[in-house]
């Protein structure tokens, strides 16, 4: 079988439902040096600081998303120098949640998520076969998911979580 190149996705997944170290995951949403990003935030309506105490008071309540071997075109530039071929050994958060991986990476936390596997790497843990699955795994619900050849996708997501 060709691998897939990140251009590419594989022709299916399994979505899985995990809680992973929050480190073993390269967050595609933010840029390699997120600070200047992080500071405008900060400092328009202090979201950084406001989810980080939030997360450290609640824990992390609603899952990020993750694609196992395959990232987004579009957050390839985004992605640390290196990487190029072992895209299928990695774990990509590059849809949603980059914020609340950014915090669970600061303090090493364990973070749960739903993982588009594309490679069977989560054979072992809980399969979500539905959507109805996927929206049981959250207490701040998205409007509406997609289940697309390149994983799983929210739309509408409340921006109003901090968690």
């Amino acid at each position: 079988m060709k691998i897939p190149s990140l251009n590419n996705p594989p022709p299916s997944y399994t979505i899985r439902y995990v809680k992973l170290n929050s480190n073993e995951i390269i967050n595609a949403l933010l840029p390699r040096d997120p600070i200047d990003h992080i500071n405008r935030l900060n400092h328009k309506n202090n979201f950084y600081e406001r989810l980080e105490k939030s997360i450290l008071k609640d824990g992390i309540i609603n899952p990020i998303l993750i694609n196992a071997g395959w990232c987004y075109p579009i957050r390839r530039s985004w992605l640390p120098p290196g990487i190029s071929g072992k895209e299928r050994h990695l774990l990509f958060c590059d849809k949603c949640g980059g914020s609340r991986l950014w915090v669970a990476q600061k303090y090493n936390l364990e973070i749960p998520c739903i993982v588009s596997d594309f490679y069977g790497r989560f054979v072992d843990q809980e399969q979500l076969f539905t959507i109805g699955d996927i929206l049981k795994k959250f207490r701040d619900k998205p409007k509406s998911i997609k289940l697309l050849p390149s994983g799983v996708h929210f739309t509408n997501l409340p921006h109003s979580h901090l968690r």
